[in-house]
Formats: structure tokens, C-alpha cells, sequence
């Protein structure tokens, strides 16, 4: 569902956010939950493989083409 609604409204989509993390002990907290620093680290690598494209395209956009 995510997938479709990240297509019709041309919009960029984390498909898994806790791949590499999820499931791993050693980049979690105690809980279980919770990723720790090491988990964090990667949480954030995911996120940026697909927001850097959206950011960079709007870093080399002319301010007076932004709205």
C-alpha cells in the first residue's frame, strides 16, 4: 500500500526503515526494540539513500523556481 501511495504522489518511500537492524541484537537496546547508536547510525544510512536525491535536486534548484 505504502509503495502505491509513495508512486501516485511522486513521493520518496524508506521501504524498510530497520533493514540491517531489525531482528539484530547487537544493534539494539536491551528491550529489544530500540536501536542503539550503532543501529541509530545505519537507521539514518536508510534514510538518507533515498532522501539525498530528493535533497540534492532541490539544493541545485534556482530559489526562484522553489515554492
Amino acid at each position: 500500500m505504502f509503495g502505491n501511495l509513495a508512486a501516485k504522489n511522486n513521493a520518496a518511500l524508506v521501504p524498510y526503515l530497520l533493514e540491517g537492524v531489525g531482528g539484530d541484537p547487537s544493534l539494539n537496546l536491551s528491550d529489544g526494540i530500540h536501536p542503539n547508536a550503532a543501529g541509530q547510525r545505519i537507521l539514518a544510512e536508510n534514510v538518507w539513500r533515498v532522501l539525498e536525491p530528493s535533497a540534492r535536486e532541490v539544493a541545485s534548484t534556482p530559489a526562484s523556481n522553489v515554492r
